[in-house]
C-alpha cells in the first residue's frame, strides 16, 4: 500500500470513527492524533527523500563544500528526521486507535479459533484470533483480532478469555475490535 493510499484510507477511517464517537472530546482526540500521525509520516518522508538521493548529495557536498561536517549534518539530519517521524507516527497511531474506541463497549469473550496466515520470504507469519462474546438475549458478537508473530504461539489462546473494545453491537462486524488485554493476567501485564 502506498503512502498516499494509506493517508487516504486513514482519513476515510477517521471520518467513520468520528461519526461513531459519542462526545466532542473523543472526536477532537481522534482528529488530533490523526494529524500527528500524518505529521510523523511527512517527517519520515522528509528523511527518506534525502537518503534516497544520498549518492548525488555526497558528490555535491564533496565538490561544493569539501567539509566533512556538512556531510555529517546532511546524513544525520536525514536519519534523524526519519527516526523522529517513525516514532511520532507509531505513537500517534496507537493513541488514535485508543481514541477511536474510547466511547465504545468493553467485552470479555473467548478465542474460538486461530487462523494462521503463513508468511513468505521476509514477511512474518500472522494470525487472526476469531473471538465471540454472548450478549444478553440471543445476540453473539463475533470479532477478528489480528495478532502478529512473537511471544506465545497463538494456538495456545484457543478457548482463552480475551478482553476487547468495540463500538457497534452488530454481531458480524468483524473489524470493529481493539485488543484490550487478557482478563486472566494481572493488571498491567496485558497490553
Amino acid at each position: 500500500m502506498s503512502w498516499f493510499e494509506r493517508v487516504t484510507r486513514t482519513a476515510e477511517q477517521n471520518e467513520k470513527w468520528m461519526a461513531r464517537a459519542r462526545t466532542p472530546e473523543t472526536r477532537a482526540r481522534i482528529r488530533r492524533w490523526s494529524r500527528l500521525e500524518t505529521l510523523g509520516a511527512i517527517l519520515m518522508m522528509s528523511g527518506v527523500v534525502p537518503l534516497f538521493i544520498h549518492p548525488v548529495a555526497v558528490l555535491v557536498i564533496v565538490i561544493w563544500f569539501n567539509h566533512w561536517y556538512v556531510y555529517v549534518g546532511y546524513f544525520g539530519g536525514a536519519v534523524g528526521a526519519l527516526l523522529a517521524g517513525a516514532a511520532l507516527s507509531s505513537h500517534a497511531l496507537d493513541k488514535r486507535l485508543d481514541a477511536m474506541y474510547a466511547d465504545g463497549h468493553s467485552s470479555i469473550g473467548r478465542v474460538d479459533e486461530v487462523i494462521t496466515h503463513p508468511g513468505s520470504g521476509d514477511e512474518p507469519t500472522t494470525y487472526d484470533l476469531m473471538v465471540s462474546v454472548e450478549l444478553p438475549g440471543p445476540t453473539t458478537l463475533r470479532r477478528r483480532v489480528g495478532w502478529g508473530d512473537g511471544g506465545l504461539h497463538p494456538s495456545r489462546f484457543t478457548r482463552r478469555a480475551i478482553r476487547f473494545r468495540h463500538n457497534a453491537l452488530d454481531p458480524d462486524d468483524l473489524g470493529d475490535v481493539r485488543f484490550d488485554g487478557w482478563p486472566d493476567e494481572t493488571k498491567g501485564a496485558g497490553r
